[in-house]
This record gives structure tokens, sequence and C-alpha cells, in this order.
């Protein structure tokens, strides 16, 4: 196990709070389109007993996934790729305690739980909120820079993103 030198201090208060008007369609990068929401449900049972099962196995925490906060540069989705700049201001982060917030510059849009193993590069994220469904993705992590690539468990193949390593939110 790798130990961090992120300071895992930062609270929600922090970064924003989780907004009240933000609903599953304001964070564009959950790839929920097309699903009703029993299919959303019964996927969320699912990953979730996945997930405990998962970190029941291998409760590691990898420096190298939560070191610091991962912002968005480039997405692939719907058969199209963004410009440069696009995605200017979206982040993800994630802790030491299999936990994860996402948001938009100073805005928590959100909160779960994720597991990854760097044996089989996949990285499970289980939303807070019951109405978004999980997503898997095959995680290539080299320095800087993260390659995340949509798994058809969750019908995420169609989605690709390149996130890169900042200090703060702000950056």
């Amino acid at each position: 196990m790798f130990i961090s030198c992120k300071d895992n201090n930062n609270s929600s208060e922090e970064r924003g709070t989780v907004s009240e008007a933000s609903e599953v369609s304001d964070y564009n990068l959950l790839n929920d389109e097309g699903y009703s929401k029993e299919e959303i449900q019964a996927l969320n049972q699912t990953a979730r007993n996945i997930l405990e099962h998962r970190i029941e196995q291998d409760s590691n925490i990898w420096a190298h996934i939560e070191y610091q906060i991962w912002a968005y540069e480039f997405v692939y989705q719907n058969g199209k790729m963004s410009e440069k700049g696009d995605y200017d201001g979206y982040w993800i982060d994630m802790d030491k305690k299999h936990l994860y917030t996402y948001g938009f510059k100073e805005n928590q849009l959100g909160s779960g739980k994720y597991h990854y193993s760097p044996h089989t590069e996949l990285l499970l994220l289980v939303d807070d909120n019951p109405k978004i469904k999980p997503r898997q993705y095959k995680a290539k992590i080299t320095g800087q820079m993260m390659v995340l690539a949509g798994n058809p468990e969750y019908r995420d193949n169609g989605f690709q993103s390149k996130l890169v390593r900042v200090n703060s939110i702000s950056e």
C-alpha cells in the first residue's frame, strides 16, 4: 500500500456545498442517458454489493489515484470528442476512505464511494444519489495523467476521458 501526500482535510465547505438545484442532468459526465429509474435502481443495488465485496477483498488505497484532485481535460462521449477547454472546471477527487466527490469549479455536485484496483485497472464509482447509475472504467494512470475508458458493465463503453492532476479545484 502506498502513502498519499494529499491533504485530505478539505471539507465540502471549502469546496462549496452540494447544490440543492443540482439534478442528475447538471453534471454531463455521468453518462446516464437512456436508463429507466428501475434500471438505475437495480444497477445501483448490484454495484453497491460488488463495491463492498471488492473493498472487503482489497481495501488498499493507492496513492496514484487519490494523491491529488483530477481535472477533466478531454471527453469522448456519444461519438464526439470535446474541444480543449470544454470541460475546464470539472473535477473529481478521491480520498483515502474509498470516498469521492465531484463538481464544477467551487461547487461540489455530488459524492459517492469507489474502489480501484491497480491489478485489474478497474475503477468502480457508485454515487450517493440513487438516481445516478454506477460507472466503471478501465483506469490507465501514468504520472500526472489518467485516462478513463468506459466499461460495458454499465454501458459506459462509449465514454472516455482524459484527466490531469491539479493541486486545487481553482487551477
